[in-house]
């Protein structure tokens, strides 16, 4: 019985420094495929993102300018709001998939990081260090030709920058209006 649990321990031994070289093996194939969609795709998503900012500034503007109104529609103030809400809608589908991506790349680094401090082989313990590294010094990023990151913080860059430019729209309305 000793034998055929030691001989069952190397094998498992074995399989899991095979399992933790494939992982490191996967993680770079995986940047690398990030990388070629960040090249490739950067500037259909970069278009995509200059789009909805632009939209969601103008349909601001105008769902303000039609409540300004003394014959407001609420049908079209309605469907101003309906429009923002999808091109907000837009932006996410965007985002949200890199920002997943980015935070199960944090989770795995924390796995491993766990997964050190347990008592393993030295050539266990190896692997694991250098998988942690990897994750460590390679992060996951998909950003768009270089200029911004796809991921929470553009949501939040974007709603800073529609809420100043319809505060600078509003301030040249009130002054047309004085005028």
């Amino acid at each position: 019985m000793t034998v055929q649990n030691s001989i069952a321990a190397t094998h498992c031994r074995q399989d899991v420094q095979n399992e933790i070289t494939c992982l490191v093996n996967l993680h770079g194939v995986l940047l690398k495929s990030i990388r070629s969609l960040n090249i490739g795709f950067g500037l259909p998503i970069l278009f995509a993102v200059l789009s909805c900012l632009l939209h969601l500034i103008i349909t601001g503007y105008f769902a303000y300018i039609e409540i300004r109104d003394e014959n407001c529609s609420w049908r079209i103030f309605t469907m101003q709001i309906l429009w923002i809400i999808f091109h907000t809608m837009g932006m996410l589908i965007i985002v949200q998939p890199c920002y997943w991506c980015i935070m199960l790349n944090k989770e795995t680094g924390n796995l491993v990081c766990k997964l050190l401090t347990l008592k393993n082989k030295p050539s266990v313990s190896k692997r694991l260090e250098i998988f942690s590294l990897q994750v460590l010094y390679r992060p996951l990023e998909f950003s768009v030709c270089g200029l911004f990151f796809l991921d929470r913080h553009l949501c939040t860059s974007i709603a800073a920058a529609v809420t100043t430019y319809l505060v600078i729209l509003l301030q040249f309305q009130s002054k047309g209006d004085e005028n």
